[in-house]
């Protein structure tokens, strides 16, 4: 199965990453990015949530990134900025809607998603098994190629609701 998401509307993100001068882990970065994005389109938050006048997406580490989320923070979905937001174990989490955990240390992990708790904040990571265990989304790669897998018990656990063409493109795992 071939893994795509449209990601029209982003031509910043399709010319970077074909920039040759871009080292592998940035581009991987600039896609993650573009899916965030997308994943938001696709998501449905629960009324308190998709009242907000922006739609923020935090991230642990900005450093991978690079320059990615600034491009992101130009975007617009239904109407609404995006935001990213620096986040770690002492952020108010009220008000977010997207979480990338993109960091290695568990603990810290464990920590973010206690305080979380069961709000409505699609939780995303990057790192073995983190959509069985710990979250709902997770990025990983297959074939050399970035795919993603999404815990939909856990979405809906949150009060998510996540369309069925998210579904369609990722791996369903419990």
């Amino acid at each position: 199965m071939i893994l795509t998401l449209p990601i029209t509307g982003l031509p910043e993100f399709t010319r970077a990453q074909t920039e040759s001068d871009r080292p592998e882990s940035i581009q991987e970065y600039y896609l993650k990015a573009a899916f965030l994005v997308n994943f938001a389109r696709l998501v449905e938050w629960p009324a308190s949530m998709e009242n907000a006048q922006h739609i923020v997406i935090g991230v642990l580490d900005q450093v991978p990134f690079g320059d990615a989320l600034t491009i992101i923070q130009k975007k617009e979905i239904h109407g609404k900025k995006i935001i990213t937001q620096l986040c770690d174990s002492t952020t108010d989490y009220t008000g977010v809607h997207i979480l990338f955990l993109n960091s290695d240390d568990i603990e810290l992990r464990k920590l973010i998603l206690n305080k979380i708790g069961s709000s409505p904040i699609l939780t995303i990571g990057e790192t073995w098994r983190f959509a069985q265990e710990e979250g709902i989304i997770n990025f990983y790669k297959h074939q050399n190629k970035l795919r993603f897998e999404i815990n939909p018990a856990k979405a809906e656990k949150m009060g998510l609701k996540i369309s069925s063409r998210l579904f369609k493109l990722g791996r369903l795992v419990h």
